[in-house]
């Protein structure tokens, strides 16, 4: 195992009224320390459901078995041809259950509901998927809004609500 990267600063600000090209690109070996930052932030963590930080050594094991596996996808985000943030599909039979999660300083842009679009229609069209299935928590308001701006419908309200998305017929 390599040893734990270092997290590397962000200074930058973003206009929040700036339309930004977003697109999904599959996420590859060189994308493993970026991925555990976005993993690792602060505010990911609080809306994850174990808020554990994840330590490098679990990540890296984790992402290369990932890699390999038939039924998982991972994707980069990429907004102006930024990485930005993941996002993954865990596929099972015809249905996949959907993990997002972006960089800080992108979130409250229009880009995760983007990039929920997008990862919709590939779903959809390139991986014969019916029905997206998506978990978070209540207070988790920005995530909510996302996914309801990409066409999903909270289907069980609680401390977890559970969304869907189904194919258009």
């Amino acid at each position: 195992m390599s040893a734990e990267p270092r997290r590397l600063d962000r200074p930058w600000v973003l206009d929040a009224t700036v339309r930004r090209a977003v697109n999904l690109r599959p996420a590859g070996p060189a994308d493993r320390q970026q991925i555990w930052l976005w993993r690792n932030e602060p505010e990911t963590r609080a809306a994850s459901f174990n808020s554990a930080t994840i330590p490098w050594d679990a990540h890296e094991r984790w992402f290369d078995s990932a890699l390999l596996r038939d039924d998982r996808r991972i994707f980069i985000i990429e907004a102006d041809a930024v990485a930005v943030g993941t996002a993954r599909l865990d596929i099972v039979e015809r249905e996949a259950s959907v993990s997002i999660h972006l960089a800080r300083e992108w979130q409250g842009q229009g880009v995760g509901s983007s990039a929920l679009s997008r990862l919709a229609e590939l779903a959809f069209n390139d991986f014969g998927i019916d029905r997206l299935i998506a978990s978070t928590k209540s207070d988790n308001r920005a995530s909510l809004a996302a996914f309801a701006k990409a066409g999903f419908k909270a289907v069980e309200p609680g401390r977890i609500v559970r969304l869907e998305r189904w194919r258009s017929s």
